[in-house]
């Protein structure tokens, strides 16, 4: 697996931004250790993921004004304070 880097806490603390580089750039995965059991990983994006952007144009306009109507009305209304939220039929 010549796509993970493994490093320690020390060492990544002062080499992030090239680590974070290696990660965006090269598309390696970044293992950080701490004494010898792993903390965390820095992975690169995962570009068939789907992002916000991609869900522009989903609804008509109609639906889109309805879907506003609702949020703006649940904001509005105490809905602290309720049980459940709004009505969605």
């Amino acid at each position: 697996m010549d796509n993970i880097i493994t490093v320690n806490s020390s060492t990544a603390r002062n080499d992030f931004y090239d680590l974070l580089s290696a990660v965006y750039l090269n598309k390696k995965t970044v293992v950080i250790k701490k004494s010898g059991v792993e903390w965390g990983r820095i992975v690169p994006p995962n570009p068939n993921k789907d992002t916000f952007m991609s869900y522009a144009g989903f609804l008509t306009e109609k639906e889109g004004d309805r879907l506003l109507k609702l949020v703006r009305t649940g904001r509005n209304d105490g809905s602290r304070k309720k049980k459940y939220l709004a009505n969605w039929e």
